[in-house]
């Protein structure tokens, strides 16, 4: 996945949807708590709703503390057994990016829909034993889209990031 992205075209930028068929109302990330010790590893879940014909997704979170420096991306887990899972029964070929922390996700099997919130992957960071404060996570709009079956960009309404409080040693 080095280089250019690997579903083409325009990028996730909240606003209005961009005649996709079809819209993903929302991308939402979730972390697993409000707060989280220093040396932890902090687990944000992505989620989407209202996501029609979608074949495939390409996702990057940001991890933004005050000094940019404390946070760093380990790992992409897809828990498949997850209930509402968005490719739950299809054959999917997945792919990370370890250098941009970047999860590629594409059906085998055609198009999925999702009306209501579905889980589509956890997102693994290391918070390094000498931050403290908050840590911003925000979905990194140049490397995050979602395709339908024709390859037409799904554009999200609504992109909700979400923010940790870091509690030092």
């Amino acid at each position: 996945m080095d280089g250019e992205d690997a579903l083409s075209g325009p990028r996730c930028e909240g606003g209005a949807v961009s005649g996709a068929p079809g819209g993903a109302k929302m991308v939402k990330l979730a972390p697993r708590g409000d707060t989280i010790a220093a040396g932890d590893t902090l687990k944000v879940d992505l989620f989407v709703n209202g996501v029609y014909k979608a074949r495939g997704v390409q996702f990057t979170i940001d991890a933004v503390t005050a000094d940019g420096k404390n946070v760093e991306f380990v790992d992409w887990s897809i828990d498949t057994s997850e209930g509402n899972y968005l490719f739950a029964g299809h054959e999917t070929y997945s792919a990370v990016d370890s250098n941009r922390g970047r999860l590629l996700i594409v059906s085998a099997e055609g198009s999925v829909d999702c009306e209501d919130e579905c889980y589509v992957a956890t997102a693994l960071f290391i918070v390094t034993a000498d931050t403290s404060g908050p840590v911003t996570l925000e979905l990194n709009q140049t490397h995050s889209q979602l395709r339908d079956t024709t390859n037409q960009l799904i554009q999200p309404e609504t992109i909700t990031a979400a923010t940790v409080t870091v509690i030092g040693e």
